[in-house]
């Protein structure tokens, strides 16, 4: 069954928000203000909006907007696939297989038969999780495109009302203080709407410059927001059959009266986490055994700290994935014996 609970809606949403409110009616969630980091190449990203780009809020009514569509499989489906696309999928499961390929099955040898049958179990358990998360990804995927295109109009509507001046707009101009980059929010003039120029995924208009050019003033913003009162006003319900309701309000909360308090609805869907090599295992397999193969060929570190910070370079430069000094140290912990005979041969 369903309860409906009351929630303060933000004063302000980001772009692809509304965009979701134009075409689903689905309500902005709000969220704190923005900082900057002390990176300066963490700043920018940091600065661009919170985002939610898959279609988790709107899985449990689906089938109000896709012909076709159920509710309760959309749901199940987009949680086995993570939300993510065929696409994304294929290329991680590739990814995954040239780690095993050039990291495990040449150390076959050196990790001993139990070891290997350990390390080989779990790799193609890891490929079973993708090819089901594939078959999920294949399945939803008219549905996905169903409801892409009905997020690209909403984008053209929302589009037309800013560059016409119907909705105003404000974001953060980026600019550099120092070694800081900084930034307040201000109006942007709806003459600066340009679609070719507008990033709806991250709320940004404008081409971002680089870091030197940042002391100077540019036409471009970050975390992009309209008002939300003034975009219920001009859109105040997506382009489809409205369901009236019958609900007994208890203060705190909204419950369905008769026969809908009864009505099965699926359950709740939350977007998982992003899958990588490095969440299926395959990076720390691959750190222990080239790790192992040093201090086997004679590595001496200076310290520990020295070979958890060469893990983590190693990593960077080898996956293009950055961890913390914290998942290195794990990575490394079953060679602690090892280490701890080379430091002592020093």
């Amino acid at each position: 069954m369903e309860i409906y609970v009351r929630a303060e809606v933000p004063e302000f949403c980001y772009i692809h928000e509304a965009t979701h409110w134009v075409a689903f009616a689905i309500p902005p969630v709000g969220f704190d203000s923005f900082d900057t980091q002390e990176s300066i190449s963490a700043d920018l990203d940091h600065m661009c909006a919170p985002q939610e780009p898959h279609f988790f809020a709107i899985a449990p009514v689906v089938d109000q907007f896709v012909d076709g569509a159920s509710s309760r499989e959309f749901s199940d489906k987009l949680n086995a696939c993570l939300g993510r696309a065929e696409a994304e999928i294929l290329d991680d499961m590739q990814r995954l297989e040239d780690i095993h390929r050039k990291y495990a099955v040449p150390a076959k040898d050196e990790l001993g038969a139990e070891h290997w049958e350990r390390e080989d179990r779990r790799h193609r358990q890891q490929v079973a999780e993708y090819q089901s998360e594939l078959e999920a990804a294949r399945a939803i995927s008219p549905t996905i495109d169903a409801l892409n295109h009905l997020v690209e109009i909403a984008r053209s509507k929302l589009f037309a009302a800013l560059a016409e001046g119907a909705i105003t707009s404000r974001g953060i101009n980026p600019r550099l203080e120092g070694d800081i980059i900084t930034g307040e929010f201000e109006s942007i003039p709806h003459t600066a709407w340009r679609m070719s120029d507008v990033d709806w995924d991250n709320a940004n208009l404008g081409e971002l410059a680089d870091d030197d050019e940042l002391r100077d003033r540019m036409e471009a913003w970050v975390g992009v927001q309209v008002p939300f009162k003034e975009l219920v006003t001009l859109f105040p319900s997506p382009n489809i059959e409205i369901q009236a309701a019958s609900v007994k309000d208890y203060g705190g909360c909204l419950v369905p009266d008769g026969d809908a308090a009864l009505k099965a609805t699926p359950p709740a869907t939350k977007s998982a986490a992003r899958r990588s090599a490095k969440a299926g295992n395959a990076i720390r397999t691959a750190v222990r055994n080239e790790f192992q193969r040093r201090l086997k060929g004679g590595h001496r570190p200076q310290n520990r700290e020295s070979l958890v910070q060469d893990c983590i370079g190693w990593v960077s430069k080898t996956f293009e994935e950055e961890i913390s000094r914290s998942t290195a140290q794990r990575y490394l912990e079953p060679l602690n014996a090892q280490i701890e005979s080379a430091l002592a041969q020093k």
